[in-house]
């Protein structure tokens, strides 16, 4: 009885240390296999983001280039695109730390250059107005005068503000030639996510 006892406890413990170590071991598992699947759905994320870039931030510059004007349709659509990457980017921890960096740096020197060049854009939009507003008066208060005697006028009382456009004009300029290298940047970020 002795020997049966011993073996039913020795039977039960050896089933109860294997049942707890699978009990441990299988939610492990699975839970390995859904971060490698986040991280497969993440990348593809990325890819796709990162695929579009170099061709918007190529259209922002053809825009500018010939309207002189940063288009919104295009830094929309760049911030749009990125929705993804911020709100799951806790999942660049999936990542090394060499590709973690570089995906982060490029989204935050990203987002930074299209606010900044918004903004400047926004206040272009702004010392126009103000000059189409002069402009507008001087026209009505003497109707006899010519559209270029009224846009000389106009220049003279919106002095600080013709400065301004100047010199939001060149910071622009500046931002713009950023976005190449940030195409660039972004196809190599791809490769490296690839691999």
């Amino acid at each position: 009885m002795t020997n049966e006892l011993i073996s039913a406890l020795s039977g039960a413990i050896i089933g109860a240390a294997i049942g707890g170590f699978f009990g441990w071991l299988l939610p492990l598992i699975s839970e390995r296999r859904i971060q490698a699947k986040q991280k497969e759905l993440f990348s593809m994320a990325l890819i796709d983001d990162l695929s579009s870039a170099p061709d918007l931030f190529e259209k922002v510059t053809n825009d500018w280039e010939k309207a002189r004007q940063v288009s919104f349709e295009y830094t929309i659509e760049l911030k749009e695109r990125r929705k993804i990457y911020q709100r799951h980017f806790d999942y660049l921890l999936f990542y090394p730390s060499e590709i973690r960096s570089k995906i982060f740096n490029y989204y935050i020197k990203t987002d930074k250059l299209i606010t900044l060049l918004e903004t400047l854009q926004n206040n272009l939009w702004r010392c126009f107005g103000e000059y189409k507003n002069v402009l507008k008066l001087i026209k009505r208060t003497n109707p006899h005068i010519s559209d270029e005697e009224a846009g000389r006028l106009a220049m003279v009382h919106l002095d600080e503000e013709n400065k301004e456009a100047i010199t939001i004009n060149i910071l622009i300029e500046k931002q713009i030639k950023q976005l190449a290298d940030f195409g660039r940047e972004a196809k190599e970020i791809i490769e490296k996510l690839k691999n």
